[in-house]
């Protein structure tokens, strides 16, 4: 049990220390579509670029704020981003079929 709790606290930690590729919360809470080039970078394994991936379609949704009214900001990406992590400050919805995605870009 405490090896299992130890280890969410793990994960957890990872998950804090990642940024989102591109400005982390800021980059969430200032724009409605995730920029063309994210302008923060940061180190991370094929691991974890494989479990936190930002790809098309993927909705950012703030979980933490300083005030209630910044709580639940969102932002869409509209193209994969190789390599690219987001943090624990925010949550990834991934939608299972990306079909009602209708804006293309470039």
């Amino acid at each position: 049990m405490k090896q299992r709790y130890t280890k969410r606290i793990v994960a957890f930690a990872l998950a804090l220390a990642m940024v989102l590729t591109g400005g982390a919360f800021s980059t969430v809470f200032n724009n409605w579509f995730l920029p063309e080039t994210l302008p923060d970078l940061v180190q991370s394994t094929e691991k974890e670029q494989t479990s936190y991936s930002i790809l098309r379609g993927d909705v950012f949704i703030t979980r933490t704020s300083e005030t209630m009214d910044e709580l639940g900001m969102s932002s869409v990406a509209l193209k994969d981003y190789p390599n690219a992590t987001y943090n624990g400050f925010t949550k990834r919805l991934r939608p299972v079929d990306n079909s009602l995605l209708k804006y293309e870009t470039g």
